[in-house]
Formats: C-alpha cells, structure tokens, sequence
C-alpha cells in the first residue's frame, strides 16, 4: 500500500511538501511535451504543444530518480507517493519472529488445527530443581478454567511414567491449569499462555523446595515475603524455540522481584531472557526467568521483544501464597 504525499517540505527531513511535489510533476509533464515537440517537429517541420495529461510519472523510477528510494509510482493515478512501511518505521523482524505485527495469534486468528478426537495428549516433564531427578512422588490433577478451587478435577492422580513424565489426555483446546504437589517441596501451578490442540510434549518445570527458595531470594538485596508465591516462566519464538531477548512484566504495580535464568542460576541483573542448557534434565535448551515475592491474586503478565517493543504474548495466571505458578509463554494475545 502506499500513501500519497502531503504536507509542507520539512528543512530538518528532507521530505519534498506539496510545493515542491507539484514543481516535479510540472518537470516531468514538460519534460514529454518537449519530447513530443521534438518529434512532431522532426516530423512537420513545426513546432506543436499538446497538453496530454497531469501524470507525474510512468514507474517507480521516475520518481525516485528525482525524489529518492522511498517514493514510488501509483499505478492508478501517476503520481509520486511515499511508499508505505509495513513494519510502522519499525526495525525489521528476523524470521524468528515473524508471526508479530498483525499476525499475532489470538482466540480469532487460531490457525485450523485437523481435529482428531474430543482429547489431545500432553506430556510434560518434571524434575527436582537442584538434583535433576524426578520426584517419584509427585502427584498432578488437571483443571477446567470454569473450577478455579479444582473441587471437581477433569484428571486427578496422575504420576511420572519412568521418564519423569506426566502424561495426560485433557479436552480439545485445554486452556485450564495443572496442580501438582510433592511432599518437601512447593505446590505448583502449571499454565501454558495458548490453547493445546494438539498433542504436546514439553519440558514443565523445576519443583523447588522452600529451602532453594530462600537460597533464589538471598541472591538479591530483598528479603523474602512470608505470604508471596514464586513465579517460573519459559519463553518461546514463533518456531517454538526457546527465545531470549525477552522481557517479562506484570501489569499492574506489584512489587516482584524478577529475574532471568543465566546458566542454573538466577540473576536479577539481567534485563532480557537468555538460553540455557542447564536447566532441563537432558540439557535441552531452555529460556527461563520468573519473580519472587510475587503478590498472591489472578495476574496479568506481558512480554515484549526487548530490541523492538513488539508484543509477543500475554496470559493471565494465579499465584498462590507459598506456590509456585509455572506458565509457557508462546507468541499470542489470548
């Protein structure tokens, strides 16, 4: 799309105004009558002037021969425009990132998924924070969005398989919660920010003992808050990898303390989100961060591309005073 030219030629910017526009157009529009001049005249022996038409130019050449690369020429009314940015003046994205600017998904621009069942299958794999290992005792249930206490689980006792899997048959297009508790360690709540239409098999989350909490909290200048939760977010890019160069922010004034994951560690110094391969239990890539002391209620989080701004995604999670709320955040507004 392109975007005729107005206003007045800016000193500061360079950009031609209507003054200097019009000024063109009547070059050009000489310009053919003094060729057809020429010619009637090699022809006649005469000089003859036909005004033909207002256009401005013929292609794009025309005008940025004259005006520069950043105009071309409206094939339905000849004339000199300034040629649109579709990244808004932006810098443009890599490919990673090419489901941003109008194409983020949300809950009406889904793309169509083939439909296999009324259940997908999602797998989900769950290791102690410091050993790596699997807790052999862990325990989950699956809620519906609509059961905010889980008094009536959709699945409830579910246990690792010999891998440190969970592995669980939920609704087409689940948009609910995991609960899942161990004994020593916090209580979890499991969110993916999308709906699951298909199968899905994924790293989960670390469980954490009250102990490593304290030893994440000394790390920086803020005591620990009896009655906050903990937060432990995994970020994605359009191809589904693990980003970095994200920030994650709540909406609202809450004072957390976040942190992104550098190697195992978190650092509360870093600004936007690394990949980590010493997070999971079999080294795979991971970018990771998360909050402590984070205010208990139903919070609103969004994260940005640090580089540009771009939203990438958003979900709204509870946190649970002494719980910790795992969520994976895949481009999208839902």
């Amino acid at each position: 799309m392109t975007e005729p030219l107005r206003g007045k030629l800016s000193a500061s910017t360079g950009n031609p105004g209507p003054t200097q526009i019009t000024f063109i157009g009547e070059l050009l529009f000489l310009r053919r009558i003094l060729t057809l001049t020429i010619a009637m005249g090699g022809l006649f022996g005469c000089q003859l002037i036909v005004a033909l038409s207002n256009e401005q130019c013929e292609v794009d050449s025309d005008c940025t021969e004259l005006l520069g690369d950043a105009y071309v020429c409206s094939q339905e009314t000849r004339v000199c425009e300034r040629a649109s940015d579709p990244d808004g003046g932006l810098p443009p994205l890599p490919e990673a990132w090419s489901c941003l600017r109008g194409n983020l998904p949300n809950s009406e621009n889904l793309p169509e998924h083939e439909r296999n069942g009324d259940q997908v299958d999602l797998s989900i794999a769950v290791v102690e924070y410091t050993t790596r290992g699997f807790p052999a005792e862990l325990r989950a249930r699956a809620c519906l969005p609509s059961d905010l206490d889980c008094g009536t689980p959709y699945l409830e006792d579910v246990r690792l398989d010999e891998e440190g899997y969970l592995n669980l048959s939920l609704p087409y297009a689940f948009t609910g919660r995991l609960e899942m508790e161990t004994p020593g360690y916090m209580p979890m709540l499991w969110y993916v920010n999308r709906p699951i239409y298909e199968d899905y098999r994924t790293f989960g989350a670390s469980l954490v003992t009250p102990r490593e909490l304290e030893s994440i909290s000394t790390r920086s200048d803020d005591e620990l808050a009896v009655d906050s939760g903990l937060v432990i977010f995994a970020l994605f890019d359009c191809n589904d990898e693990p980003a970095e160069g994200l920030t994650v922010t709540r909406t609202d004034d809450a004072p957390d303390v976040r942190f992104y994951f550098d190697g195992p560690l978190p650092d509360q110094d870093l600004e936007v989100s690394r990949v980590s391969t010493e997070l999971s239990h079999d080294m795979s890539p991971i970018a990771a961060g998360g909050f402590f002391n984070a205010k208990p209620g139903f919070v609103r989080y969004e994260v940005h591309l640090a580089e540009t701004g771009d939203l990438v995604s958003t979900a709204e999670v509870e946190i649970r005073a002494g719980h910790m709320t795992t969520v994976a955040f895949y481009p999208g507004d839902f």
